[in-house]
């Protein structure tokens, strides 16, 4: 992991996207913009890059192999639950070939700027003693 000074801080909120990602994917309805064709397709993308792109922010690179294993076997079971449930969501395949071009554009996205980013952001706020 990363050395950040606020880091249960920067954890709390990446596993605050994670409900949140929990929640949207199965409530009834899901989160769909119909005027899009494919969004939900386009809503599992940017939720795994928001995933991999902040939790790649805060583990060193060596550990992102593990993070995408631990991003698909959750998008993995979001599916199935999703099956199990009767409020008519169903898994498909789809939904997990969009979770990992999402993890695939998150991790690249925490190569180019995630780190810095969040270390500027953990240097910016006051020091707890």
């Amino acid at each position: 992991m990363r050395t950040l000074h606020w880091r249960g801080l920067w954890l709390a909120i990446g596993f605050a996207i994670a409900s949140l990602v929990i929640y949207v994917c199965l409530k009834p309805g899901g989160l769909s913009a119909s005027w899009i064709p494919r969004s939900d397709k386009l809503n599992h993308a940017i939720a795994y890059l928001a995933l991999a792109g902040w939790f790649g922010s805060l583990l060193s690179q060596r550990a992102w192999l593990w993070l995408a294993a631990a991003l698909l076997v959750f998008g993995g079971a979001i599916e199935l639950a999703q099956d199990a449930m009767p409020f008519g969501r169903s898994a498909e395949w789809a939904d997990m070939l969009a979770n990992l071009v999402g993890i695939a554009m998150g991790l690249i996205c925490a190569h180019w700027f995630g780190a810095g980013l969040l270390a500027r952001l953990d240097r910016t706020l006051p020091r707890r003693y």
